[in-house]
């Protein structure tokens, strides 16, 4: 756990800032690379991709304020804007961007399950690197347990729970990052219909999601046994699954 990769005295490099920084930025650079070959300009990205940022954090930032810890931060309001400390939920970032990009295409007549399909590897990449931010600050962590790659926090400044082995909840996910990626960007020249690569990404995090939050230890709000992120995983899972049937019907129907 390195939660501070170096302290300057008056301003310290955190590593989990750090790795949402090169996230942002690989994926900028994969979506406007994609996005001249599928025939857009590469502006459109680079504007996109300023409010999917803006938006992201503000969203993730929400969900984690109002469904993990509100009881915290009403006690401690200033704290809900020490984002650079962690506490980002990634369904509220991702559904806030998605809401935001499917504004930018109508307001620019582009397709959105195309751009949707163009920054789907993005996204991909994103949820791996900035896993790796989680773990190297310590949030996110998982339950106590005796697997041989259990891992132990030693360092006080992390945001996890030390001295113990624990799940690496973070890296379980950082990996099904990386996996999504290399599904997508392979099987990307064989798609049936635009917003494939979308709906294959959605159908597969929100099951995985789902599946690694049961080894998490963190404060996960939510209602019942489930936690908020499986909450949010069932209906996108539901809606995936439709929308993918319903679009590949479609595509094996004759032109007529």
């Amino acid at each position: 756990m390195h939660p501070i990769l170096y302290d300057f005295g008056f301003l310290s490099l955190k590593s989990y800032g750090l790795m949402l920084a090169i996230a942002f930025f690989v994926g900028i650079y994969l979506a406007k690379r994609e996005a001249i070959k599928e025939g857009i300009e590469g502006k459109h990205i680079d504007s996109l991709s300023f409010g999917l940022i803006i938006s992201a954090i503000v969203g993730a930032r929400l969900l984690h304020v109002i469904a993990e810890q509100p009881a915290y931060y009403l006690k401690h309001p200033i704290d809900i804007f020490k984002v650079n400390t962690g506490g980002l939920a990634f369904y509220g970032g991702f559904i806030l961007a998605i809401a935001y990009s499917v504004y930018y295409c109508v307001k620019h007549k582009l397709g959105f399950l195309k751009i949707a399909d163009i920054i789907s590897p993005s996204i991909a990449t994103g949820i791996m690197f900035a896993r790796i931010g989680c773990f190297l600050a310590g949030c996110c962590y998982g339950k106590q347990c005796d697997l041989p790659w259990a891992v132990t926090f030693t360092n006080p400044l992390g945001a996890g729970e030390t001295g113990v082995p624990l799940h690496p909840t973070q890296l379980y996910e950082s990996f099904l990052g990386l996996a999504i990626f290399i599904i997508l960007i392979s099987i990307r020249k064989f798609k049936r219909f635009e917003g494939e690569l979308f709906l294959i990404l959605l159908i597969i995090y929100s099951v995985m999601r789902s599946f690694i939050e049961f080894f998490r230890a963190d404060n996960r709000g939510g209602f019942a046994s489930l936690s908020t992120s499986q909450l949010i995983s069932i209906p996108i899972f539901i809606f995936a699954v439709y929308l993918f049937i319903k679009k590949w019907k479609e595509s094996k129907e004759p032109v007529q």
